[in-house]
């Protein structure tokens, strides 16, 4: 397809998930009122269905240049007892409602537990309209036609908001954030991925990493992925910056294992970083490089090949996806200058 034919089938596509979200909201909200709601709760990995959820909403984002970013709490367990399918009506409700209110930066998604031990979900906006719109979803002040009247994206997030009481939960709103909480039953704790691709932490202690993104919270939670793994991290805001420390850090030797670029910075861009890094020959040994970048326009796989970026992560990404790259890279490294 032309850029523009992919641009109109990613509107009708973006579309239909909206128009099927206020469907089955619908379909849930006139179950409830002949009671016939139950709460089909089951062992859902949380992460897999944020991330499922997100990838709907890559293309939109993208082309209001908007980040999505994911942050789980570290203490998070892996599964917890929940009514999987509901939940991912709602978040995709609050998810539709925040690329409409955002004017650019990011729409941020926080899930963790609360003191009462309850699935605690913040969602992070800029709203330039005001927050009134909102404040009466919440509140209840309003009437369901009243705010289908007023706009299609508020009966969304209305729909959403009795849903959430209706499953017992609570919806709050400070300043830009809407959150809420829904009762749940958790496992053990969270742990780092499984099987072969779980690391020993002190296998990876000291490993160094820089972020190099122009998005402060994005640093925020690719900062906290590496902690997880007992690694290092040091931050850039720009691809000079970037740069400059990469030299500095070779220089006193005491140079980065991983180097984690935007693709889309300002100024300098993540592949026109990782070309000067491959060119500058006091950068050695070279770092292996992850890089974050939006739907369209990756790097292909021979200039990741040709540059030595042993991933590519469409953004937005969750805490796993980044974890595995993390792990993929560092033992690509290992192996690399193990053979040379």
């Amino acid at each position: 397809m032309t850029p523009k034919q992919e641009d109109y089938v990613q509107t009708l596509r973006y579309a239909g998930y909206e128009l099927g979200n206020l469907v089955n909201l619908l379909a849930s909200s006139i179950k409830a009122q002949n009671q016939e709601i139950t709460s089909d709760t089951r062992l859902i990995d949380i992460h897999n269905t944020v991330d499922e959820l997100i990838h709907h909403f890559q293309y939109r984002s993208e082309q209001q240049n908007i980040e999505i970013i994911c942050f789980v709490d570290e203490s998070m367990p892996a599964e917890c007892h929940i009514d999987g399918y509901r939940v991912s009506l709602i978040l995709e409700a609050f998810l539709f409602y925040g690329l409409n209110q955002a004017e650019t930066g990011e729409v941020a998604l926080s899930i963790q537990k609360d003191a009462a031990d309850k699935l605690l979900f913040e969602f992070s906006f800029k709203n330039p309209a005001g927050s009134s719109l909102a404040e009466k979803h919440l509140s209840g002040e309003h009437s369901l036609s009243e705010i289908k009247a007023e706009t299609v994206m508020g009966l969304n997030l209305y729909l959403a908001t009795r849903l959430i009481r209706q499953l017992g939960g609570k919806v709050s709103k400070r300043a830009n954030i809407l959150s809420f909480t829904l009762p749940c039953s958790c496992g053990e704790e969270n742990k780092l991925p499984r099987q072969d691709e779980t690391p020993q932490q002190n296998q990876y202690e000291n490993m160094r990493v820089l972020i190099a993104d122009d998005n402060a919270t994005c640093r925020k939670v690719l900062r906290q992925q590496c902690h997880l793994l007992g690694i290092s991290v040091i931050e850039a805001e720009d691809g000079p910056e970037a740069l400059a420390m990469i030299r500095n850090e070779t220089y006193l030797s005491r140079a980065f294992d991983i180097i984690i670029l935007d693709h889309q910075m300002p100024g300098l861009k993540g592949l026109q970083v990782a070309e000067r890094i491959n060119d500058d020959p006091g950068i050695a040994p070279l770092p292996a490089i992850i890089m974050l970048t939006g739907v369209s326009n990756p790097p292909s796989k021979y200039q990741c090949s040709k540059l030595g970026i042993s991933s590519i992560l469409t953004k937005p990404v969750t805490r796993f996806t980044v974890q595995r790259a993390l792990i993929k890279a560092l033992n690509s490294r290992q192996q690399r200058y193990t053979e040379a």
